[in-house]
Parts: structure tokens; sequence; C-alpha cells
């Protein structure tokens, strides 16, 4: 994390008992998406993942798009649809039907809750 980086929140508690954090990038991506990295601490050491986060039409709630930046590991997602709703959020990730909660979606609850996406 370097001086310009911005902490939102610490600790999220993730499934699984982990815990994380999530940052924002002072740099917007060439085409105006926010970057952020999520960062998780499960039974080795942390992992970290970058993501460009793009809000996106949704006919409920509110829907984003996060695409990882950096390298995939084989058979891994490039990124995940996630929509944000009060009666019950979802994500494409693995986490998220396994669990019914996910890092994505509570990334997305504290950078919303922290003024970064607005209601227009």
């Amino acid at each position: 994390m370097n001086a310009d980086t911005q902490l939102i929140a610490a600790p999220l508690a993730f499934a699984g008992a982990r815990t994380g954090y999530v940052t924002v990038e002072p740099e917007l991506t060439e085409d105006g998406a926010l970057v952020i990295e999520i960062v998780s601490f499960g039974k080795g050491k942390p992992v970290h993942k970058r993501f460009a986060v793009r809000e996106t039409g949704s006919d409920f709630g509110r829907a984003f798009r996060l695409t990882k930046i950096g390298a995939l590991k084989r058979d891994e997602e490039a990124g995940y649809s996630v929509n944000l709703d009060r009666t019950g959020s979802l994500c494409a990730c693995f986490d998220h039907g396994r669990c019914q909660e996910c890092k994505h979606i509570l990334a997305l609850r504290a950078l919303v809750a922290s003024g970064y996406f607005t209601q227009e």
C-alpha cells in the first residue's frame, strides 16, 4: 500500500472466519474505473487481489462489475458481477455460492458507505 492509497474498511469478516481489508488506489484506469485491492487473511499468507470496479445498470439494487487486474491463475475467473440490494446481495464468485457472503460484496458495501459510488 503506497502513501496515496486509502484504507476503506478494516477489518472485514469474510467467509470461513477469514478477515481482511479493502483499499482504493488514487489513480483511475484509462477508462475511468476505480481501482481497489482486496486483501484477505486466511490460513496462510495474505492474498492480494486488485480489481477495476465499474457500476453497471440493474433492474433492482445496484450492479457492479469487478475485473481482475494482473495475471490470472489457471481456471481463475477474470472478474465478477455483483448486485447489492437491501433484500439480498448476489455475486458470481464461488464463495458467494457456497456461503451466501463474499469479500466482493463486503468490499463494495464498504465503498458505497464511504461515498465512492453515489446514487445519481
